[in-house]
């Protein structure tokens, strides 16, 4: 059994008593530095909130953008006693949010610590790849109802200003409706001298039923290739009898390609050539293999014989009477069924000759409807048909341009016009995009995007629709659209869809580049906000540090 001294024992206490206090101030102070840690968390998450929201601020006005980041910040600290906002700085495309906030102690005061001054920083910025984007803005009548031009307005200049000025970024417009329009001076030489009608190489005028087509088909016949009559193969037979039905034909000058005709001719005459001693039934055909023209003829013959009598007759004895090659054009993308010969632009677009241009364009000769093949001069089919204008608001595209407050007089311009084809709106979305003819000033090292906006279905285009709500044949104005899309998309192009009330979500959904690029729009109040999402994912905006 122990015994300690009444000394020993006050020493003893003393010592508990210390080591209690010790341990009090270090049980208080580590209460003290996990609220310090929470809080410093809360400040820091205020401070990324407010430099993101720095780097979105779409304007120039810097004491808004600074306005706009101290109210995030700030957003972000409710809760914590009489909080204040911090500094924002930049730097390029980078904006830095810094703040402070002092902190009184619960238990590190008794050790002489009685308020902490927290710090927390954050910057932000933006890419730094250069960008073309082309804004693909449906302007059809139906962009009237419910204040959807104006909303579309106030958004793309939003769109607009959320680039800085001196950003690697330049902008197109292209409005459409079931045409596009073009300034001349905006094209190549090769395109504003385009013919003023869209008719393939390969179409037979004669097949055509609309008057106002045929007239101008005829009229451009003398552009099409043609068979030169006098250098048939001497070697066939009926040599001279194919010649001067060749001459003499209802297409004088020279059959041409697309072109199938059936004739009966002699061909066996008297030594004095007064009387026909034999005739034959003979069908000329010329067909474009898309690297030669070639013109073959056929007879009517017996091709089966029993017991020296016929027993059935055709089409037999296949002759080349010429074959004219040319330079084959680059594989293209596969047409529908409906072949060049029925390809009828309609009556009340086509340009007639005496009619004055206002720049108004139709869907190019499929396959090109759906390319951005340059055009060739000379090469009818790969050029754009000129068109009269269904309404006269529509507004012309406007190349890309790094100066993106001159768009905004044109997008202040846009008026509610017409029926909706989608496809000629994003074939010029791609020309846009291309730096090689009609519109050329697009960047080869440059990011491209392509963001398309409508709010109705597909109504018409070259070949069908009657530009209404019920409008026949959509599927095949669909598919020309989806076939765009697939082009655009394989040209490196990224897609973005915005479907505003009435669009098609199906084929919108198809068109954009992923799930995550298409929007669906309510309310065209709600424009705003979407452009402004696109606008972010565009300059992929992130914390630096």
């Amino acid at each position: 059994m122990f015994h300690i001294s009444k000394n020993v024992q006050g020493n003893v206490a003393l010592i508990f008593a210390a080591v209690a206090l010790v341990l009090s101030l270090v049980a208080g102070g580590a209460i003290d530095i996990v609220h310090l840690t929470r809080l410093h968390s809360v400040l820091q998450a205020g401070a990324d909130a407010a430099a993101l929201s720095a780097a979105r601020y779409p304007g120039t006005d810097s004491a808004q953008r600074k306005s706009q980041a101290d109210g995030t910040y700030l957003a972000n600290l409710v809760g914590i006693a009489n909080p204040k906002a911090g500094t924002l700085s930049s730097e390029g495309t980078t904006w830095t949010y810094t703040a402070s906030h002092p902190t009184e102690t619960a238990f590190l005061k008794l050790i002489g610590i009685s308020s902490v001054t927290l710090q927390a920083s954050a910057s932000a910025t933006t890419s730094s790849d250069t960008l073309d984007v082309a804004l693909v803005l449906d302007n059809s009548g139906s962009m009237a109802t419910n204040n959807r031009i104006v909303e579309l307005k106030k958004a793309v200049k939003l769109f607009l200003g959320t680039f800085p000025s001196g950003a690697d970024v330049q902008v197109a417009m292209v409005p459409f409706d079931s045409e596009v329009r073009v300034d001349g001076a905006a094209l190549s030489n090769s395109t504003s001298n385009a013919p003023a009608n869209p008719f393939a190489a390969t179409t037979d005028c004669s097949t055509l039923v609309d008057t106002n087509d045929k007239t101008a088909c005829t009229a451009a016949a003398s552009t099409k290739p043609t068979i030169n009559c006098n250098t048939f193969a001497t070697s066939a037979p009926y040599y001279t009898v194919s010649q001067s039905r060749c001459t003499a034909s209802y297409n004088s000058g020279g059959f041409k390609a697309g072109t199938t005709a059936n004739y009966t001719d002699c061909v066996g005459w008297d030594l004095l050539h007064i009387l026909c001693l034999n005739s034959a039934n003979l069908k000329y055909t010329t067909t474009d293999t898309g690297s030669a023209v070639v013109l073959t003829r056929q007879e009517w013959a017996c091709t089966q014989y029993v017991l020296l009598l016929c027993a059935a007759s055709g089409w037999t004895n296949t002759v080349t009477l010429e074959t004219k090659p040319y330079t084959p054009d680059p594989a293209k993308t596969p047409e529908t069924t409906k072949t060049a010969t029925d390809e009828t632009a309609n009556a009340n677009l086509l340009l007639q000759p005496l009619d004055v241009w206002s720049g108004c364009l139709i869907d190019r000769t499929q396959p090109y409807d759906v390319q951005n093949d340059a055009p060739i001069a000379g090469l009818p089919v790969t050029l754009y048909p000129k068109a009269n204008c269904t309404v006269g608001t529509l507004q012309a595209i406007k190349p890309l341009t790094p100066l993106l407050t001159s768009l905004t007089t044109a997008v202040d311009a846009l008026q509610p016009s017409g029926a909706t084809n989608i496809t000629i709106g994003v074939q010029w979305g791609m020309e846009a995009l291309t730096s090689s003819a009609p519109l050329i000033g697009a960047s080869s090292s440059s990011k491209k995007y392509m963001i398309v906006m409508t709010d109705g279905m597909n109504t018409q285009d070259r070949w069908w629709g009657d530009g209404t709500a019920n409008s026949p044949n959509r599927d095949k104005i669909d598919a020309r659209t989806k076939l765009v899309c697939d082009n655009a998309k394989k040209a490196g192009i990224t897609v973005y869809t915005i479907n505003l009330v009435q669009g098609d979500p199906t084929l919108l959904t198809y068109c954009a580049s992923d799930s995550t690029k298409y929007f669906a729009v309510s309310d065209a109040s709600q424009l705003s906000n979407v452009f402004l999402q696109i606008a972010n994912m565009l300059k992929r905006i992130r914390l630096s540090k």
